[in-house]
This record gives C-alpha cells, structure tokens and sequence, in this order.
C-alpha cells in the first residue's frame, strides 16, 4: 500500500506542478496584470513535485523510526541552501535563489532514499510507468499550447487582458486536463485498483461501472 500511494503521489504532483507551468504566462497575467519572472516561477512550481516526494518519504521514515536520516536530510538541504544561495542571488537573481532551493530540496531527497537517485523511481513506481507518465505529460502541454493558440485565433487576441487571461486559463486547462486523463486511460497509466484508491474517483468508478463489469 505505501508503494502505491508513492506513485500516486509521484504521478499526481509531478503532473500538478508540469500543468501550472504549462499555462503560468496567463495566470500570471490573470493574477498580477504581467507575465513577469515565468522561468523563476516555473523553478519554484517544480518545489510542489519535489516537496510531494520529501513529504511522502518523511512520513515513512518517521513510521520507521528513522528520524535521524530525515534530520540529516533537512539539515543537509539548510547547509546547502545557506552555502550558496547567497551567491546565486548575486549571480542570476531570482532565478539564481529559486535553483538553490530546488537544488536543496534534491539534497533532501537524495540523502532520505539512500543517496541513490534510482531508488526515488524504485519506491515510488517503475521506468516503465514513469515513461508512460512523460508521455502524458507530454501531450498534455501539447494540448495546452494547442488550445491556446487556437482560442487566441479565434478570439482575435494578439495581447491578452486579464479577462483574457482567464479564458485561455480555463480552456487550457480542461483542455490539459482531457488531453492527460485520455492518455493515461488509453496508456492504462494506473490501474482500476489504483484509481479507487483516489477520493471521489472511487466512487464516481463504482457509479458509472457498466452491470456486471469487474
């Protein structure tokens, strides 16, 4: 069971943070009125997948008893954070501070899977599943950039208001989240026991199970 809420976790973050990516230039209009700093956001939308992963892992880990290597860890990520996060700042900004902190939050994970960067993929699911994943993924930008473009099209926008913004937020996003839900079906990217595990899907599965399915 904690191996498949691992992947789950794996999956569903990782897929979080690809989707905010995917449409940050128009939320960030829609939020703050510009699409200023995408690659520093993007850096820190990546900290909700590396975040998932460090919070999974820990709660094994204190489950085991094995408070030392999770103290290690976050110290591991503080020495590192404060060690360099100074100078990137003063190298590259924003930009500079947001990869310090992902580069620590790597550190962590790195030191509470055993310093091996196979055993992250190892306990949470496998290769196989993680390339059918990229492939969603995938698609899912795809789908993204596609149904922006083609509202953009046909809304007649060359720059975006922020009620614009707001549109193409939400036709990307369903688009994104059709495209991704599709493939993950047809890719089968986890299986109908491992969907019920997930709140209100098992029951939307159960409902609209055809009679007699398994």
């Amino acid at each position: 069971m904690n191996r498949l809420f691992q992947k789950l976790n794996f999956a569903l973050a990782l897929t979080i943070s690809i989707g905010l990516i995917s449409v940050l230039s128009e939320m960030n209009t829609f939020l703050f009125g510009d699409a200023k700093l995408p690659i520093a956001i993007s850096l820190y939308l990546l900290n909700v997948w590396l975040m998932a992963l460090i919070t999974m892992k820990n709660s094994i880990l204190q489950s085991l008893n094995q408070q030392r290597r999770v103290a290690v860890a976050v110290i591991s990520g503080l020495v590192i954070k404060s060690l360099l996060n100074s100078v990137a700042v003063a190298q590259f900004g924003v930009i500079g501070a947001a990869v310090m902190t992902n580069l620590a939050l790597v550190c962590m994970l790195f030191v509470m899977y055993g310093g091996e960067v196979k055993h992250i993929v190892a306990n949470t699911a496998n290769w196989w599943f993680v390339g059918k994943l990229v492939v969603a993924l995938v698609g899912m930008v795809g789908g993204v950039l596609i149904a922006k473009h083609t509202t953009m099209v046909l809304c007649h926008f060359t720059t975006f208001s922020r009620g614009q913004a707001l549109v193409l937020v939400a036709v990307e996003s369903l688009v994104g989240a059709f495209v991704f839900v599709g493939l993950s079906i047809w890719l089968k990217l986890f299986t109908k026991t491992e969907l019920q595990t997930i709140p209100y899907l098992s029951t939307w599965l159960e409902k609209y199970r055809p009679h007699g399915g398994k």
